[in-house]
Parts: C-alpha cells; structure tokens; sequence
C-alpha cells in the first residue's frame, strides 16, 4: 500500500499498456543546491566531524573568534 496524502505530487509514466505512478516531492529551484551529491557528501563529513567533537569554540567574543581563527589559518599554511 502506497503511504500518500491528499496533494502529494506524483510522477505518472505511461508505458505501453501500463500506467506506473511514483510519489515525489517538489524542491524548490532555491533550495535544489542542498539536493546535489557534492553538498550531500560536505553536510555528511561536516556530520562526522560534529560527531567527532572536532569544532571549534564557544567564543567569548568575535575578537576570540578572529584570534582563533587566524592561529587556525596559519596551522593550515605549513
């Protein structure tokens, strides 16, 4: 039994003698970006990483937030 509501969109493909219906969702083309794989995999490794506690702060105040930030960036210049 399909799990649909009244308004769901569906895809509706005719193939000789059949009629196959499949539910989708509709993105908006401002959202669309989120739905690629490159973004999916980024939200997937920024995930693992909150998972890993590899974050920084909290920050007292945005000067702390700069100064780590520019330490950070010089680590990275090796």
């Amino acid at each position: 039994m399909a799990a649909l509501d009244v308004g769901d969109y569906l895809d509706v493909q005719v193939k000789g003698t059949s009629i196959t219906m499949v539910p989708k969702k509709l993105i908006p083309k401002d959202d669309a970006w989120f739905c690629t794989p490159e973004w999916q995999r980024k939200e997937h490794e920024a995930d693992e990483a909150i998972a890993r506690g590899d974050v920084s702060g909290p920050f007292s105040s945005p000067r702390e937030l700069i100064k780590h930030l520019r330490k950070k960036g010089k680590r990275g210049r090796r």
